[in-house]
């Protein structure tokens, strides 16, 4: 085996080893980010919204699933924009939700929601 050939071999390995260690890296850190989201406040408020508002309910029906898949940012008793799925017995859509950190509780700013 010619030496380019050795060191061509040597650079693929090292460049799909670093891709590998920063895939993990973000599956994790996407993970964690998850888990802040569906764990605050912000979010159980807006569930609690959602499931309670009868116009929401009518239309998308009961809640059969919530997408892990939570993106958006939360600034701690400040602000929050959340955007997150949900699969109900009729509809299928994708929600987005502000909410402000007033008074020691979050209320909802605005929510939206398409298919």
């Amino acid at each position: 085996m010619s030496s380019n050939k050795l060191i061509r071999r040597i650079i693929v390995g090292i460049l799909l080893t670093v891709i590998a260690v920063f895939s993990i890296m973000w599956l994790q850190t996407s993970r964690a980010f998850n888990e802040q989201f569906s764990n605050s406040d912000a979010f159980k408020t807006s569930l609690n919204y959602i499931k309670t508002d009868s116009l929401i309910s009518s239309e998308i029906g009961d809640i059969i699933e919530i997408d892990n898949s939570i993106s958006g940012y939360l600034t701690p008793n400040k602000s929050a924009r959340l955007v997150f799925d949900v699969k109900g017995s009729q509809l299928e859509v994708t929600f987005k939700v502000k909410l402000n950190f007033i008074d020691d509780k979050w209320e909802i700013e605005s929510i939206e929601y398409s298919k």
